[in-house]
Order: structure tokens, then sequence, then C-alpha cells
């Protein structure tokens, strides 16, 4: 199986109406057992530090400042 961690996903054309429709989602982890990743597309209420905490990353930046267009 080929790992597509640190990868981007886009959601295909006939995706319309599913969560993933118009999302780019960004695969941190991809095992046999699972994968995860973050919708980077969409705004969230879940501050990113508390995030990192939970799932137990360690980051090199002090803060990162969040941006929506």
């Amino acid at each position: 199986m080929k790992s597509l961690a640190n990868h981007f996903l886009i959601p295909l054309p006939d995706q319309d109406g599913s969560y993933f429709d118009g999302s780019l989602t960004y695969i941190c982890t991809h095992t046999e057992m699972g994968a995860s990743g973050l919708i980077v597309n969409r705004p969230t209420k879940i501050d990113l530090n508390k995030l990192f905490e939970l799932v137990e990353i360690k980051r090199s930046m002090k803060s990162a400042p969040q941006v929506y267009e």
C-alpha cells in the first residue's frame, strides 16, 4: 500500500453534496490501520494549538495566525 501521508486530497466532481464537496484535505497519517487528515480550506472553531496537543503533534511555530479568504 502506498501511503498518502503528506499529500492533499481533492474530491472528485461527483462528490456534490457530500461532506468533502469542495474541500481540500491534507493527509497527516496514512497506514494500514487508517488515516487522519485536516480540511484546510474551511474555517473551524477549534484552536490549532489545542488540536495539536490532543493528537500529540509537535509544532515548530509558537503560534499560527488564522487566515481566511
